[in-house]
């Protein structure tokens, strides 16, 4: 079973989330805070579960899946400290990109129920600071991959979003996935090329 870092609470506020090398930091949750905790290993199976919003950062050294039971707003770079490294983002909602600010992302990104957005095209409650403004000549790289049951909107026509945005497919994830993350069923386990096609940063696809 995963750890499940935050307490059982549907109105949870959001928990921040920023990874260090082997180690990550949490805070933002009544139930870390009246425990006195902050620093945290990863957990030993990879898995850190948790049950509320999440907001995360930082830099990683090994591999950990974070799951959350809501959205998760990445509102920094994610960045790897070796070629081992590799982080999995599971949303069952939404997973939303930082409104204000260029950033580079690396990680393995799916969002179960909803789209992938930048955050003023779908602004969060004052729980998360509230609403900020649009990007303002703002970039995106991602490396890794990223997943949604519907639309990803990262730019669009009318000048909102980000000016740019870079996907790089990280390679290892055709024979190798962050842990727990899902694998399409295919013979051998590993992912199939089946169809491929440019798409410009400008068409919000």
């Amino acid at each position: 079973m995963p750890w499940n870092l935050d307490y059982d609470r549907p109105d949870a506020l959001p928990i921040h989330i920023t990874l260090h090398n082997g180690f990550y930091t949490a805070g933002g949750s009544s139930w870390i805070s009246a425990r006195g905790i902050s620093h945290f290993q990863y957990p030993t199976n990879g898995i850190l579960f948790c049950n509320c919003d999440v907001i995360v950062s930082g830099k990683i050294k090994g591999q950990m899946t974070i799951v959350s039971t809501g959205t998760i707003l990445i509102n920094g770079d994610i960045s790897y400290a070796d070629s081992d490294s590799m982080l999995g983002l599971i949303a069952k909602k939404r997973i939303l990109f930082h409104g204000q600010r260029s950033m580079k992302v690396c990680a393995a990104m799916l969002a179960l129920n909803d789209g992938c957005t930048y955050e003023f095209q779908n602004p969060l409650s004052t729980a998360w600071g509230g609403p900020r403004q649009r990007v303002q000549n703002g970039t995106l790289e991602i490396n890794g991959c990223l997943y949604s049951r519907h639309a990803i909107c990262l730019n669009d026509s009318s000048g909102k979003g980000y000016t740019q945005v870079t996907y790089n497919y990280d390679q290892r994830l055709s024979t190798t996935q962050p842990p727990g993350f899902p694998v399409i069923a295919t013979e051998g386990g590993n992912y199939e090329m089946i169809y491929w096609t440019d798409v410009s940063a400008g068409s919000g696809k």
